[in-house]
């Protein structure tokens, strides 16, 4: 069951509108359009994981697309939870194109790609994050422990993903096809220990209640005066 939908980031309206308005004289003109692509990509790539989850049976799962909440100290923002009543699930999704290989050693990501090299902070890292804040806003809620796993996703099926055999990575790492037959697994794992669905549903809710979705206004995160831009 889908309890909050994926819907187009204010944020990223906010951008399209900026984009149509300002001159392609300003000299910002270019940093905001690169901006939007890039937001632009993370939304699309994002939405890439709504066709795997369809196949999820929305009696057994809740899921709650790109919350954002507050856990006591710092805001924090997940592209999809999925709870059950064994455990929670996080999902990271990310549009990388080219070779991408996986170090745990580093803990970097690395992309190849047109005989470049770039290194990328490991994903892993957010999600440890996350887990931890995830967990700290369920205690303060009431929520007694249970098991919060996290998954990244590769949106873009073609690139290729190189995670060496045995890693730390090995089981939490994939492209999107692969997502429903990696939550059956997590299911199995998982299958011993049960919450109530009334329980779960509450929990839910409440997640739901409290998002606060980021409203930050535009021009001052481009430093963009009112009279630089047209109006409509």
């Amino acid at each position: 069951m889908i309890l909050k939908k994926r819907t187009k980031p204010l944020q990223l309206q906010k951008l399209e509108a900026l984009y149509r308005r300002i001159p392609p004289e300003h000299p910002k003109h270019s940093t905001v359009k690169e901006s939007l692509n890039r937001m632009q990509a993370g939304f699309k790539s994002e939405q890439s994981i709504d066709y795997p989850l369809s196949f999820l049976s929305p009696k057994n799962y809740f899921i709650i697309h790109d919350i954002r909440f507050f856990d006591g100290s710092h805001f924090f923002q997940i592209d999809t939870l999925i709870l059950t009543k064994q455990y929670f699930l996080i999902l990271e999704v990310r549009n990388i194109s080219g070779t991408i290989t996986f170090n745990c050693a580093s803990r970097q990501l690395v992309r190849q790609i047109d005989g470049k090299e770039e290194a990328f902070t490991d994903p892993l890292i957010q999600i440890g994050r996350q887990q931890y804040q995830l967990n700290k806003w369920l205690q303060h809620h009431g929520v007694s422990s249970i098991y919060i796993e996290g998954l990244v996703i590769v949106a873009n099926e073609r690139t290729v993903i190189n995670i060496p055999d045995q890693s730390c990575y090995s089981e939490r790492v994939m492209p999107s096809p692969v997502l429903p037959n990696r939550i059956q697994k997590l299911d199995e794992k998982y299958k011993t220990r049960r919450r109530s669905m009334k329980e779960l549903k509450n929990i839910s809710e409440k997640i739901v209640e409290l998002h606060t979705e980021l409203d930050q206004e535009i021009l001052d995160r481009f430093n963009i005066l009112k009279s630089d831009y047209y109006q409509e």
